[in-house]
């Protein structure tokens, strides 16, 4: 665990080391050479249909208490965990249990990990681009910009004449 330590998103690493520690905890698995394949296999499966909260999470210290918006909240919504975050699950499990050869070999030989999708796609309907558009006022050029082009915020920013080829 400790050369997890390294890795740049720490809060990530804490979160998966925790959440392996819980589920395993939970099945009574003290020890490395208790995981089994039909374990992960059981665990991937509650991985993929359990329902994810959404929103941000309650303060654990008590601070000025300040009402969250509705939308905000903390909720079950039926949304599940994509294929991509299964995924990042299972491969923070195998390098964590790279020194140890033998049992990652054993467990993640024959692994069969999900099937990503490449990115995002996202569409927005003409009556959003119209609300987005009256809402943002002068600056609704720069939205339409970045829908036909695909530009983030940064990237129009940045922009300069040589990187434009009007032909």
């Amino acid at each position: 665990m400790r050369d997890r330590a390294t890795k740049k998103d720490q809060a990530s690493q804490r979160r998966f080391a925790r959440w392996w520690k819980a589920r395993c905890h939970t099945a009574g698995l003290t020890r490395i050479k208790d995981l089994t394949v039909r374990f992960l296999h059981v665990v991937r499966h509650e991985l993929a249909h359990e329902p994810i909260k959404i929103g941000p999470k309650p303060r654990a210290v008590k601070h000025k208490q300040r009402k969250l918006p509705v939308g905000k909240l903390v909720e079950a919504v039926g949304k599940v965990r994509e294929p991509g975050t299964i995924n990042r699950y299972f491969r923070w499990l195998q390098a964590a249990l790279g020194p140890v050869k033998q049992t990652q070999l054993q467990l993640f030989d024959s692994w069969t990990w999900e099937s990503e999708s490449t990115g995002r796609t996202r569409y927005v309907s003409p009556e959003d681009e119209a609300a987005l558009a009256l809402a943002l006022g002068p600056y609704a050029s720069w939205m339409r910009l970045a829908i036909l082009s695909g530009m983030r915020q940064t990237e129009q920013i940045r922009l300069q004449w040589r990187d434009i080829d009007l032909e």
